[in-house]
């Protein structure tokens, strides 16, 4: 009766995507099978491919002594320019009278370890953000109702980031980013499906495309650290964020009866403070100082005279945004 033939088999590491700082990578290897003093000595051949195509031979049909064992291969840096070396290992056991040896074999793909950057929306690499639109309301600021409308839906904390996609030729399907914030309270990571952007925490997905590019919301005062990891390799890159909404500093005022109002208040400092809105009783308002009373109105005139108090908690902020005002006698 003819004995099985031998059958080479290797076990690649828990992983076989790497980052070239990891160090060696155990490779172990048997051979199944084997006849005692049949001439079945397994050779170990690995060969490294550069993503400039420069291939090299790191182990060349190395002889292997026994029936079973553990290779340490050392992992090379990975050439400036370049996102990951592919290394090829392949374990061979010639079988006699077989016209073929036995083979397994596995790919290994080494990242560089320090490719992976956070970029803004401009495709410039960034290690810090800042979220503030006081500039955009510290100036004159619109007294037409439409423009002072408009104004408010500009004023969102949003800022845009992904990773550095078209530096390297990252895989849309290998290359899946995760991303985190580490205070969703201040900060929140946010994905677009369909139409509208949503916080990741809604969602299942385990990475996303490296392509893809996430919003950044800010939805109160406050700092966050916003981590891409590359969810195969575990590299990383992060952006500390702060937030500066205009949360007790921007207010907007809807006022009814839709008529010119005057509005009076005291500021944070304790100065008195008198303002009027537009013929539509509608007001956008910068104070820097923050109301800290409540806002006495008077409108009309002669016999027609309206009088009312905004009292503070009347004044409802939404997540980051200015304060909505609104009064009705």
């Amino acid at each position: 009766m003819q004995a099985p033939p031998a059958t080479a088999k290797l076990t690649p590491p828990q992983s076989i995507y790497l980052k070239d700082t990891d160090g060696a990578v155990n490779i172990d290897w048997s051979v199944e099978n084997a006849t005692t003093g049949a001439p079945q000595q397994p050779t170990l051949t690995i060969t490294r491919v550069t993503e400039d195509n420069t291939t090299t031979k790191v182990v060349d049909s190395e002889r292997l002594s026994g029936t079973s064992g553990s290779y340490s291969l050392p992992l090379q840096s990975v050439k400036a320019g370049n996102l990951k070396d592919t290394y090829q290992v392949v374990l061979s056991v010639e079988n006699p009278g077989e016209e073929s040896p036995s083979t397994d074999s596995f790919p290994l793909y080494v990242y560089d370890a320090d490719a992976l950057k956070v970029q803004n929306d401009k495709g410039e690499t960034i290690s810090a953000l800042t979220m503030d639109n006081t500039s955009k309301v510290s100036g004159t600021l619109p007294t037409d109702t439409a423009k002072i409308l408009q104004l408010r839906q500009e004023l969102g904390l949003i800022e845009y980031i992904g990773i550095n996609y078209d530096e390297y030729g990252w895989n849309s399907f290998k290359d899946g980013i995760q991303w985190l914030s580490s205070n969703n309270n201040a900060i929140s990571v946010n994905y677009k499906q369909g139409g509208l952007y949503e916080d990741i925490r809604n969602f299942s997905f385990d990475s996303y495309l490296p392509e893809t590019k996430m919003a950044l919301s800010g939805l109160a005062n406050g700092t966050a650290t916003v981590t891409a990891t590359h969810a195969a390799t575990g590299m990383s890159a992060a952006v500390q964020v702060t937030a500066k909404t205009l949360q007790n500093k921007f207010y907007l005022f809807q006022l009814t009866p839709a008529a010119e109002t005057t509005l009076q208040y005291t500021d944070g400092t304790g100065a008195s403070k008198t303002v009027k809105t537009n013929r539509d009783g509608v007001l956008a308002l910068y104070e820097p100082n923050g109301i800290a009373s409540e806002v006495s109105l008077r409108s009309g005139s002669g016999a027609d005279i309206y009088l009312g108090t905004i009292y503070k908690e009347n004044c409802v902020p939404a997540s980051g945004m200015p304060q909505n005002c609104s009064f009705i006698p």
